[in-house]
């Protein structure tokens, strides 16, 4: 309980600097709890069966990858948040002009979402500096440098610029910011989220009961669909048939919070 008052507490008199300690020890942990369960192993037996690392299925089928990244089989064979495949198809046939990725890691939906929508410029913000690197370094093994711009901090000011240059066109907001979400993406101070689509990831352990709150801001000028978390069947993916039964269901496991959410917000008016 104290822990997550000084949490919030540091986030309010510093938001820069509480949220990338944040995020940096958040990704620290992940990699000694995959160190300890085995996965750099499978990870290794993985690129011994297939060579260099390239998205094998899903949306994103054909991006070539990083040997480095936070559930790196998931995204290689294609079941990384499948529970977003349908709204991503969805969002594909969409005429977006700019895609703006808040907390774009290394690159997976940054990049993707480039190669997918040639159309369309990308802006990519992280606030650490390994995760900007890597994002950059996916864009031009992908021949996508061009049009993803690799950016550190994004807020409310920024992002109503970003969004106020558009004035012919259309812009998804994919966000993935450790519960920055709900200090950032405030209708109230950013009126031209009233004319985006929104996909959030949506981090309600970290705000307990804000989620709700925050979601009915939007209830005038979106169509909300909220996406909760599905079972995966890791028999499903054949890349990871030589792996043993234990192996296979740890190389599709996400580790998600129970309960874990998004919302993907429609935006009812035209631009």
């Amino acid at each position: 309980m104290v822990k997550d008052l000084l949490k919030r507490l540091a986030i309010l008199i510093a938001p820069r600097p509480a949220m990338a300690v944040q995020i940096y020890l958040r990704s620290r942990h992940i990699r000694r709890f995959e160190e300890e369960l085995g996965l750099p192993e499978i990870n290794r037996s993985f690129f011994e069966a297939w060579g260099e690392p390239r998205v094998l299925s899903g949306p994103f089928e054909g991006m070539l990858y990083l040997r480095e990244a936070n559930s790196l089989v998931p995204k290689l064979i294609g079941s990384y948040e499948s529970e977003l495949h349908r709204i991503l198809s969805l969002v594909f046939s969409n005429r977006y002009t700019t895609v703006i990725n808040i907390g774009c890691a290394e690159g997976y939906y940054a990049v993707g979402l480039a190669l997918q929508m040639p159309h369309c410029r990308v802006l990519a913000f992280d606030l650490v500096r390994r995760c900007r690197r890597q994002c950059r370094a996916l864009a031009r093994k992908n021949g996508v440098e061009g049009r993803v711009s690799i950016c550190e901090r994004c807020d409310c000011g920024r992002l109503n610029a970003i969004l106020d240059s558009e004035e012919n066109g259309k812009s998804l907001i994919v966000a993935d910011c450790e519960g920055f979400e709900y200090e950032l993406l405030v209708p109230a101070a950013i009126p031209r989220l009233a004319t985006a689509d929104l996909l959030i990831e949506l981090h309600e352990w970290t705000n307990p009961g804000l989620a709700d709150g925050f979601l009915g801001c939007f209830a005038a000028t979106h169509s909300v669909t909220l996406i909760g978390t599905e079972p995966r069947d890791p028999f499903r993916y054949a890349a990871i048939a030589y792996l043993s039964e234990q192996s296979r269901h740890l190389a599709v496991n996400e580790f998600r919070h129970t309960g874990q959410r998004w919302a993907f917000l429609e935006a009812k008016a035209s631009v």
